[in-house]
C-alpha cells in the first residue's frame, strides 16, 4: 500500500486511543481513523494530529460494522453540528483517587503523614475502606519484597555466591546450600569451611568448622544451615570475592574466605 501512494503514506501516522496524546509530529497530512472513537472529543483530538503546520490536511475515517460507526456514517449531522462532550472529574472520587494513588506511590514512597486528596491515605494504603481496596485486573503485576530474615549466604570460593531463600523450611543442609551456590570453586578448600551464625550480641558470632570433603566423601555428618547462617568456604588463591553481609561480621568472613590463600 505504501509503494502504491507513493509519499502520501510518509505523512500518514498510525495511533491508538491510548497514545493520542504522545503524538506530536508536525509534518503530519493526514489521520486515519479505524472506526470511531467513541465520543465527539477524542475524534477531533485525533483528527487534530494532522495539520499542525496551517498547511492543508485531511482526516479520514474508516466506518466498521459496528452499529455506532454505521450511526455515524448515516447521520454525519450529529458528529459535525455537535460541540465536543464536556468531561467533568471529582478528583477525590475513590475509584479515580485509587488509580492516582498508585501513579504517585510508583514513583517515590509516602511518607507516614503525607495527605493525598481528601481521605485518609494511611486507610487506603492499608486496606481499612473496603470501597478504596486496590482492584486486581488481568496482567496486573504484584511485587512482593522477600523477607531477608529468612535467607542464607554462601560466600568464598563457590560458583554463584549469594544468599538464598530457606522458603517454608526450618534449615537446609550445607550440601544443598552448596548446591545452590553452583558448587565448589576449583581453587576452593572445603576442608577448612565455616559456618558463622549470628548470637544475640550483634557483635558477637559462633564459628562452626565444616569440613566440606568429608561430608562430601560421606565420613561426616552434613549440617544444618539456620536462617541468617553464613556458609564461608575458604580459597587458596588470591582472587577476589564479594562479601555480602555488613558490618562486624564482614570482617571475621573475609578473613575466614582467605585463611587458606597462599602467601608469596
Amino acid at each position: 500500500m505504501a509503494f502504491s501512494f507513493g509519499n502520501l503514506f510518509k505523512s500518514i501516522g498510525k495511533s491508538e486511543s491510548g497514545s493520542v496524546l504522545g503524538i506530536d509530529i508536525g509534518a503530519l497530512d493526514v489521520s486515519v481513523m479505524a472506526g470511531y472513537p467513541g465520543t465527539i472529543a477524542a475524534t477531533w483530538q485525533r483528527a487534530g494530529r494532522a495539520g499542525r503546520r496551517a498547511s492543508r490536511s485531511a482526516a479520514v475515517m474508516v466506518a466498521s460494522s459496528a452499529p455506532l460507526d454505521q450511526f455515524m456514517i448515516k447521520n454525519p449531522s450529529y458528529f459535525f453540528d455537535a460541540s465536543p462532550e464536556r468531561a467533568l472529574i471529582d478528583p477525590d472520587n475513590l475509584h479515580i483517587l485509587v488509580d492516582h494513588i498508585k501513579c504517585a506511590a510508583f514513583e517515590l514512597p509516602f511518607e507516614g503523614s503525607e495527605p493525598f486528596g481528601k481521605h485518609d491515605l494511611q486507610e487506603i494504603l492499608g486496606g481499612k475502606t473496603p470501597a478504596a481496596n486496590i482492584e486486581i485486573k488481568p496482567h496486573d503485576v504484584i511485587s512482593v519484597s522477600e523477607s531477608n530474615t529468612r535467607m542464607v549466604y554462601v560466600v568464598g570460593d563457590v560458583q554463584r555466591a549469594g544468599a538464598f531463600n530457606l522458603g517454608s523450611q526450618r534449615y537446609i543442609s550445607v550440601l544443598s546450600a552448596l548446591s545452590l551456590a553452583g558448587g565448589l570453586g576449583h581453587t576452593a578448600k572445603p576442608e577448612q569451611a565455616k559456618i558463622f551464625r549470628p548470637s544475640p550480641d550483634p557483635q558477637k558470632h559462633e564459628e562452626i568448622a565444616v569440613n566440606i570433603k568429608q561430608i562430601l566423601a560421606g565420613k561426616a555428618e552434613d549440617i544444618g544451615l539456620r536462617p541468617q547462617d553464613v556458609l564461608v568456604v575458604p580459597t587458596s588463591s588470591r582472587k577476589t570475592f564479594t562479601v555480602v553481609m555488613t558490618g562486624a561480621l564482614a570482617g571475621a568472613i573475609s578473613a575466614a574466605i582467605y585463611a587458606g590463600a597462599v602467601v608469596h
